[in-house]
């Protein structure tokens, strides 16, 4: 009779981890689809920041125009959001008070370098990398976060 009963409060035992085991398995693998869904909402967004970036840079070298040897101050503000800098309309970026630092056209040609364009588009692939970076460490650190959390059973 002591031998039955243990067997059946061993079986109970066991049929309770089971449960148990599969509830964290479902509630592992509902967190960890959120998560994926949220980290393919982020990049699939710093894909078409990054592509609005570079439509952008043609027209602030442009707009920059000849005065300006490196980065004026529209490609400079271009620069700035595509590292991920926070940007605010009120202050951007203006033009340096007196006389342009010379015409470009003066300036000697680099022998080596990246020109305004060049420079930009980089700044705009390297940011968009940091950012991506960013968001799957943040999905990560929420995965695992998720997973510490005590749960409440039923």
């Amino acid at each position: 009779m002591c031998e039955a009963r243990q067997r059946q409060q061993a079986q109970a035992t066991q049929q309770a981890l089971k449960t148990a085991l599969t509830r964290q398995q479902n509630s592992c693998k509902g967190a960890n689809d959120q998560l994926s869904a949220q980290l393919e909402t982020t990049q699939h967004a710093l894909t078409l920041k990054t592509q609005q970036l570079h439509r952008s840079i043609v027209y602030a070298v442009a707009h920059d125009g000849a005065a300006y040897t490196g980065l004026g101050p529209d490609g400079l503000q271009r620069y700035r959001v595509a590292l991920g800098y926070p940007t605010d309309d009120n202050t951007a970026l203006s033009a340096p008070a007196g006389q342009p630092a010379g015409v470009a056209a003066h300036a000697a040609a680099p022998v080596k370098g990246l020109g305004p364009e060049a420079l930009l588009h980089h700044a705009s692939d390297y940011g968009a990398w940091c950012l991506t970076l960013r968001a799957q460490l943040q999905a990560i650190n929420a995965f695992y976060s998720a997973q510490e959390r005590p749960r409440d059973e039923p």
